[in-house]
């Protein structure tokens, strides 16, 4: 059942990879593929901070001529090993049978579904971590050398792909000590030498990790107001929701999703009785985590607590099967999972955030661009810098035609003040025209955003009626240049577009000026 469940995930998902139109932490991926190796490993770093190794994979996919499905079929591959990467885990847990049943409820989850045709780290990463997790229980079950050792690779695998990578690493040690406490020394050697290497293999990523905690900081706009981010509590909310398949609204929903609640505690609570550490830290940390960690933005942070989807998955269906057995109704843990399945492939297929095929609202597909990428080609010169990793930017990058500039794919990241400070700083060589993408949707606005600029020493291409393209016509030449021809782009967004999108710009507009002060005016 679990192999028919994963290669049901390869089916539901392969057909459809190049069918969405690229998400723009997609053009971050796609983007700093294309650069060489040593750019790309300073950026991922030195510059943003985080873990190298989807980059990796996605650099080995751009060497082989691949695009943007070819990048997403990355995360095809480790939502199948997720899905037996579940099924393992449960059945280590649990029995087979449930084993079985939870693999079929995350290849049918539509959270699961969705980051397995995403081009970024989250399948793998929720791959990585089922698998350590699973050979951790082996290993304290069994006290085998080799399940020893294989959790200690999955581990440094997992901090590898996802700074939350750590979170799973410290949940196995915790899980790891309080079994080992209670067991004679002799046996502590083996699982210390294993976790000792680990942590050894995973230094080199210190400085990088050091780095991406130094963003973690209040950012806020022009008008001095905090950035909005998700409310935590509506986000764990969504997380569960979308974990089992349905929207939060409607009286079926919610009563499914008592169902699923009363269960899953009662899963929590009967796997807790005979691995109450790992379960408990399990479920604390990366709650904790995300409720510490800020993290500005209004997209869907469902990703965020990603690794938490094994866990509902598992503890619904035991909750089931405990319930089950204590009324002597076997047929329970089978219903429940079969529910549990049919929900995730029938209505949360139909939940917009997780559309990973067609109907898609918005843009359908990637020929719309073609005449934008042209646009970049002919336009993009030696030693150009762009502004922000935006898809109409990216599609440039992935077919560059001749032009070798703008398949060297230079730009810099637009986030956060430190952020654009630093990639400025970490630039090779001089700055020609100054690029910067600006999202706008209404043809009236547009009009007045291209005159104020057009006045003003600057082009303006508005491609695939979503993103204003905007260079200007000298060169920029310096650094502060750069943040300062940005800084009139993006105040005349603020003046000119609709209200979100003229919020979105004034984000980008407080870290421009926030960078200032890192390049004096001479």
């Amino acid at each position: 059942m679990t192999a028919i469940a994963a290669l049901t995930t390869a089916a539901r998902l392969a057909p459809y990879l190049p069918d969405r139109v690229m998400h723009r932490d997609e053009a971050l991926t796609v983007t700093i593929a294309r650069r060489p190796l040593g750019d790309l490993l300073e950026t991922v770093q030195l510059v943003r901070g985080g873990a190298p190794l989807h980059f990796l994979l996605a650099k080995l996919v751009a060497e082989l001529g691949g695009g943007l499905a070819a990048t997403r079929a990355i995360s095809v591959l480790f939502a199948v090993v997720a899905v037996i990467g579940v099924a393992l885990l449960a059945r280590a847990l649990t029995t087979d049978l449930e084993g079985a049943l939870c693999a079929w409820a995350v290849a049918l989850s539509p959270v699961a579904l969705y980051y397995g045709q995403f081009a970024r780290m989250y399948s793998m990463f929720l791959a990585f971590s089922a698998l350590a997790l699973w050979a951790l229980v082996r290993a304290l079950e069994t006290r085998r050398l080799r399940y020893w050792w294989l959790t200690a690779a999955l581990l440094a695998l997992d901090v590898y792909t996802h700074p939350y990578g750590v979170l799973v690493a410290a949940i196995a040690a915790l899980g790891a000590g309080a079994t080992l406490a209670r067991s004679p020394r002799r046996e502590w050697r083996t699982p210390l030498v294993a976790g000792g290497t680990a942590f050894a293999a995973v230094l080199p990523l210190a400085v990088g990790y050091l780095v991406l905690a130094s963003r973690f900081q209040d950012e806020r706009g022009t008008s001095g107001k905090e950035l909005p981010g998700p409310s935590r509590i509506d986000t764990v909310e969504q997380a569960f929701a979308h974990f089992v398949g349905v929207p939060r609204h409607g009286t079926a929903a919610y009563l499914y999703l008592a169902l699923c609640a009363v269960l899953a505690v009662a899963g929590f609570a009967a796997l807790a009785r005979t691995r109450p550490v790992l379960m408990t830290a399990w479920l604390v940390l990366p709650l904790v985590t995300f409720a510490v960690v800020k993290v500005p933005g209004t997209d869907n942070h469902v990703r965020y607590v990603i690794d938490l989807l094994p866990l509902v998955v598992i503890c619904v269906i035991h909750g089931a099967a405990t319930l089950g057995r204590a009324l002597e109704w076997r047929i329970v843990a089978v219903a429940v999972g079969v529910l549990l399945v049919s929900v995730g492939a029938i209505r949360g297929a139909r939940i917009a955030d997780y559309r990973y095929r067609p109907p898609l609202r918005g843009l359908q597909a990637t020929p719309v661009l073609k005449s934008d990428v042209s646009y970049l080609r002919t336009t993009f010169t030696p030693d150009d810098l762009m502004l922000g990793y935006d898809p109409a930017f990216a599609y440039g990058v992935i077919s560059p035609g001749r032009n070798a500039a703008l398949g060297s794919a230079r730009a810099i990241a637009r986030s956060e003040s430190q952020l654009v400070a630093r990639a400025l700083n970490h630039l090779s060589g001089p700055i020609a025209h100054g690029w910067y993408t600006v999202v706008a949707t209404d043809a009236v606005r547009v009009a007045a955003f291209r005159q104020a600029l057009t006045a003003h020493g600057f082009d303006v291409r508005w491609a695939a009626r979503r993103w204003l393209l905007v260079h200007t016509r000298d060169p920029v030449t310096t650094e502060r240049a750069f943040l300062e021809r940005g800084i009139e782009v993006f105040t005349t967004a603020t003046r000119t577009l609709r209200p979100s999108e003229a919020a979105a710009a004034d984000t980008t507009l407080n870290a421009l000026q926030g960078s200032l002060a890192a390049f004096p005016a001479e």
